[in-house]
């Protein structure tokens, strides 16, 4: 069964900016659900520096700029479906023989989750969610905020459309092995509503001195049932403009403005 670990040290998020010289930005913590852990409220998603070559490649990657960029271990994808109880059950016994200490799952339905519940309390869930794809709403967040399941949402500036660098011509040249291109949020009738929102994004993020991309995760971690985001970056220039997400502090007007009420 697919697995990756998750980033969820306490310390402050640190990288290797242009000039070779070290940067470091102190972000906000809270803690994990019931774990115990403190982790900082914005995160690293390593899906983008994986490169191309596969179904949802994003192209190719340049392993320098990647680079210049175990508390919890956590299924990736209820895949193959079937099986869940028994990857689940080798994941508590994991947990049990003290080789992780905490264990979680990603992309799974409410229904997946009560199925495995039965077999060892899941800790930790971390669905995709953003602006774009709220459909964690609906019954995801509401069942980890009820049962206690600490969240670690993915693709907040879902898949760079919200960062405020993703334009009709950027798209167009996006490499063909780029998953994206083909994504129908990446193309009309989708596409220009999106970049619609983007354009309110960058309007609430003019007030408050950042980007799009840092609003557009600020505007995920506000739910009470979010605990952290994890975004992705590809190369070190992509660090600094959502550095601020943390710290954002979203008023009704700015949220009234960014979801078009």
């Amino acid at each position: 069964m697919p697995a990756h670990e998750g980033l969820t040290a306490a310390v402050p998020l640190t990288y290797r900016a242009k000039d070779e010289t070290m940067q470091q930005a102190l972000l906000r913590t809270t803690q994990l659900g019931a774990t115990g852990l403190e982790i900082t409220r914005v995160g690293f998603g390593a899906w983008a520096i994986g490169g191309g070559g596969w179904e949802f490649g994003w192209g190719p990657q340049e392993d320098g700029e990647s680079i210049a960029a175990i508390d919890l271990y956590q299924i990736h994808w209820p895949i193959p479906e079937e099986d869940i109880e028994e990857g689940w059950a080798a994941f508590a016994e994991l947990k049990e023989q003290g080789l992780v200490r905490h264990i979680g799952v990603s992309n799974f339905s409410t229904g997946q989750l009560r199925r495995i519940q039965s077999i060892a309390p899941v800790e930790t869930l971390q669905p995709p969610y953003s602006l774009i794809d709220r459909g964690a709403e609906n019954e995801i967040l509401p069942f980890a905020e009820r049962e206690g399941i600490g969240v670690i949402v993915y693709s907040p500036m879902a898949s760079g459309l919200l960062t405020g660098r993703m334009t009709r011509d950027r798209i167009a040249r996006l490499p063909d092995d780029d998953w994206r291109k083909h994504d129908p949020r990446f193309r009309e009738p989708q596409l220009s509503r999106h970049l619609g929102l983007v354009e309110r994004l960058t309007t609430v993020a003019g007030r408050h001195d950042t980007t799009p991309g840092a609003v557009a995760i600020a505007w995920t971690v506000r739910n009470p049932a979010v605990d952290g985001a994890i975004a992705g970056f590809r190369c070190a220039d992509q660090v600094d403009p959502i550095l601020t997400a943390a710290s954002i502090e979203l008023t009704g007007d700015d949220v009234d403005e960014i979801e078009g009420r």
